[in-house]
């Protein structure tokens, strides 16, 4: 058993304890009535008549209790005026019961603990000496005897000193409550805060994850740009420059020619490269600037009309997934650049619950998706290399078209990875 569950369990026998203890205080006058009745039937010797009257008194008696206290139990102990009304009157019926037959003698004893029961704080002690200074009257008069003075005082004392030691016992059980309710608190807000510590360590680490993997990925698009490129650079002007030398008819010049192209394709393949590994528009714009800053610009080179939509509630995603659909966007373009011979082209970015869709449509000569493209087809290594951007961060990539239909490519992709809980979900 938890902490949490062991002291919510003793916090909820403390109630439990209250209310039946509570409870059995308000039974103590329906249970002196019913054995008052019960001796006084056996040994009082009473008339029918009488019976009757005592029955009717009884009656009454149980009555004003039972609207008092079985009624309304709230009033005992913080509505002082109702109480006090109640005590009184429980005080003057069980003195005529008492009068009528001798065993409801015990209905006024009983008054000692009701006192305690109904009365609160000081008062309660005022109750009991209304009940010993009733006692007195009844059984001795006006001028009661010493013994009998010392005889009910001492009861009263006693009633006083019981009622107050149980108030004690009361009042320690409902501080030890309180303390059992603070700890609860207590544990459940050390529960939350170490939620909370363990939820900033997770972010701590994936902020350092992903500034790991920029770094890297910053290091290798600096080293590429600086040896590859500028090696295949190179190489392109030497060649350029020995096909400008050599003549027509020189058989060389076709190899020079060939390699130049061949340095070319590397140097643009090299470059796309660097560029796929450093994202400058995400770097200096959030994901939806970048996007914005994508459709744009291809807007501008190409002279088609492009559009970017945003549904739903925007939520935050980590690098690798920003990264993912900028790609997924820049790749998507590319494409209906290329190949589709589109009017217009609308990007879509829909955020619903826990995942991310990116659509880029265009209205084109479309395609058939079962028909494999060609080997060496230009655009089938950026679609290949979407997926395992893709799939790197949980998402999936399709792409429906058809003939003269236009294409749809849908980018789905997690805010979070698959294992790990969303924000807030932790319990």
């Amino acid at each position: 058993m938890s902490p949490a569950e062991h002291t919510t369990d003793v916090g909820a026998g403390f109630v439990a304890f209250d209310r039946r203890w509570n409870r059995a205080w308000g039974l103590l006058p329906y249970l002196l009535v019913a054995l008052g009745l019960l001796l006084t039937v056996l040994t009082a010797g009473l008339t029918a008549s009488e019976l009757l009257v005592v029955g009717g008194v009884a009656a009454v008696l149980l009555g004003w209790h039972g609207w008092f206290v079985t009624l309304h139990p709230q009033w005992l102990e913080h509505r002082l005026l109702p109480m006090a009304v109640y005590f009184a009157g429980l005080v003057a019926l069980s003195l005529v019961l008492g009068a009528l037959a001798g065993p409801f003698s015990i209905l006024v004893i009983g008054c000692f603990p009701m006192a305690f029961v109904a009365l609160r704080g000081g008062w309660a002690h005022a109750g009991v000496g209304v009940v010993c200074l009733c006692l007195l009257v009844a059984l001795g008069g006006t001028r009661p005897d010493p013994d009998l003075v010392v005889q009910v005082v001492g009861a009263g004392v006693l009633a006083s000193a019981v009622g107050w030691a149980i108030r004690r016992i009361e009042s320690e059980a409902v501080q030890r409550r309180e303390a059992h309710a603070e700890l609860v608190e207590l544990h459940a807000r050390l529960q939350r805060t170490t939620r909370e510590k363990e939820e900033l360590q997770q972010h701590l680490v994936a902020a350092a994850r992903d500034a790991g993997v920029a770094a890297e990925r910053a290091r290798l698009a600096r080293d590429f740009h600086d040896t590859l490129a500028q090696g295949l650079a190179a190489i392109g002007s030497q060649l350029e420059t020995a096909d400008e030398q050599l003549d027509d008819g020189q058989p060389a010049r076709v190899r020079v020619r060939t390699a130049l192209g061949l340095s070319r394709s590397c140097l643009a393949e090299a470059r796309r490269a660097v560029h796929a590994l450093r994202p400058g528009a995400l770097e200096a714009d959030d994901l939806h600037g970048a996007l914005r800053s994508t459709v744009t610009g291809w807007q501008e080179r190409t002279g088609v009309p492009c559009r970017l939509t945003v549904t739903g509630t925007p939520v935050p995603v980590d690098t690798a997934r920003q990264t993912a659909v900028l790609r997924i966007v820049q790749e998507g373009l590319s494409n209906v650049a290329k190949h589709a011979g589109a009017s217009t082209a609308t990007v879509t970015v829909s955020y619903l619950d826990d995942l991310m869709m990116v659509d880029v449509f265009d209205d084109g000569a479309g395609f058939d998706p079962a028909t494999p493209a060609p080997p060496g087809a230009q655009g089938g290594y950026g679609l290949a290399a979407a997926r395992e951007r893709l799939g790197q961060v949980g998402g999936r990539l399709a792409v429906e078209s058809a003939p003269g239909a236009g294409s749809t490519l849908t980018a789905t992709v997690p805010v979070v990875d698959p294992a790990e809980p969303a924000a807030g979900d932790a319990s």
